[in-house]
């Protein structure tokens, strides 16, 4: 079935309401001399910056014993490098007007940077040294151990870390992306020759993609780009990722928290999201459980049950997870399990209605629309996409795809994803 004029007409007006990127922003994708693979988009007098640093190699590829490497090499990069240490890096970006950061991700480890344009070349500079000579001093990884510790900790308190950690291993056993901290012995053992290690591995020039997005000159920034990066080793492509297991038959946890908003989370293993089929689960998660959609129009305005809706959804290349998460009132938690099983069934057994799909797309349209009015929501985009081998996409080229999703793709995906495994369910109460 395909979209009808309504619908392309809504799409367009969602599209020239906005006009988040222009003709004249073109997004330049190429692979350096070393084997780093580059991603520019220009935005001429916007005034502001963006940069994504991503070596690919995060989670996934912490050994079983090594969990939390990842994390604690991303912030190490920013503790020093051999000729800065970590108060000069922070230093030179801030005196630009710039801020700057690092974090660990299941696929990767990403050094961002942003700010007002006149501070790209200082900012650029930092970055690209924090990725190829951190100093990984031993008396700097001991303090970010004593604080990666802390975090832990307090994240016992918070109802959604906990729920995740009862649900990651409960759906993905011992799957990589179902690996918890233990809050008893965590990064015993953990010293800065690991850390050299999986960097000398990791931060190589075909695990590298740097994002700049801006008001900036591309030439200038390729240059920089490719004597910085030209040093790096090629090193070997990421671990390929396998596919999670399908549950073979229901499970169930229970946390024991006390609160005022007990939590269920009913969510299952996915063999990953093929690139074409990424907008129609963009799709299929709003329906499914955008505030105003299916579970939200059952759980929270039909029965007054629910305080939020909102789908659980993980997606990184060959593996992820799916599901929807809710807040209901302690006795009705079995009877919020049995209505998302069912609006999924639903789903997979009958195309959505047409007005579903219209409004779920202008729901992804006005979302996308608001993180393309900055330079940063750009540059997380294409990094994102990247990191997942995925082609950065431009506004237009987003919106062209949702338009040609049809009920019945959704219909078939949310088939294929809910039939191939079985379920998990928690409970915080």
């Amino acid at each position: 079935m395909r979209p009808s004029v309504f619908t392309m007409g809504l799409l367009l007006c969602a599209v020239l309401a906005f006009r988040p990127a222009r003709a004249d922003e073109p997004i330049l994708r190429e692979t350096l001399p070393s084997g780093a693979t580059l991603i520019l988009q220009e935005r001429p007098g916007c005034g502001t910056f963006a940069i994504d640093l991503v070596a690919l190699g995060g989670r996934a590829e912490d050994p079983a014993g090594r969990i939390g490497l990842t994390d604690l090499l991303a912030r190490m990069l920013l503790r020093g490098t051999a000729t800065r240490d970590g108060a000069m890096q922070a230093a030179e970006v801030e005196r630009a007007g710039a801020a700057i950061g690092s974090t660990g991700g299941f696929l990767g480890i990403t050094l961002r940077a942003s700010g007002p344009a006149p501070a790209l070349a200082a900012a650029l500079e930092v970055v690209l040294d924090a990725a190829a000579h951190p100093r990984m001093s031993p008396d700097d990884l001991a303090g970010e151990i004593v604080l990666v510790r802390r975090r832990l900790q307090a994240g016992m308190d918070d109802i959604t870390t906990l729920r995740d950690r009862a649900l990651l291993p409960l759906l993905l056993g011992v799957h990589p992306l179902g690996r918890v901290a233990a809050e008893k012995g965590y990064l015993d053992g953990m010293d800065a020759d690991a850390l050299r290690l999986a960097h000398a591995s990791r931060f190589t020039a075909r695990r590298m993609i740097l994002v700049v997005v801006g008001d900036l000159d591309a030439a200038a920034v390729r240059r920089t780009a490719e004597a910085a990066l030209a040093a790096l080793p090629a090193g070997s492509d990421p671990m390929p990722i396998d596919p999670p297991r399908p549950l073979a038959a229901p499970r169930r946890a229970r946390v024991k928290k006390r609160t005022t908003q007990p939590e269920v989370v009913v969510a299952m293993p996915t063999a990953g999201v093929p690139p074409a089929d990424q907008p129609a689960m963009d799709l299929l998660a709003h329906i499914l459980a955008g505030t105003e959609e299916r579970l939200g129009l059952e759980i929270r305005q039909k029965r007054g049950w629910a305080y939020w809706v909102a789908p659980v959804d993980w997606r990184y290349g060959t593996a992820g997870v799916f599901g929807v998460a809710t807040a209901v009132p302690r006795g009705r938690l079995e009877e919020a399990r049995g209505i998302i099983l069912e609006q999924m069934r639903a789903l997979a057994g009958q195309p959505p209605s047409e007005e579903e799909m219209e409004r779920a797309r202008r729901y992804r349209l006005a979302t996308l629309a608001r993180t393309w009015q900055q330079s940063s929501g750009r540059a997380d985009a294409f990094a994102a996409a990247a990191a997942r081998r995925q082609p950065p996409r431009s506004y237009e080229e987003w919106a062209a795809a949702y338009a040609a999703v049809t009920p019945a793709q959704v219909r078939d995906l949310a088939a294929r994803l809910f039939t191939w495994s079985e379920t998990a369910t928690v409970t915080v109460r």
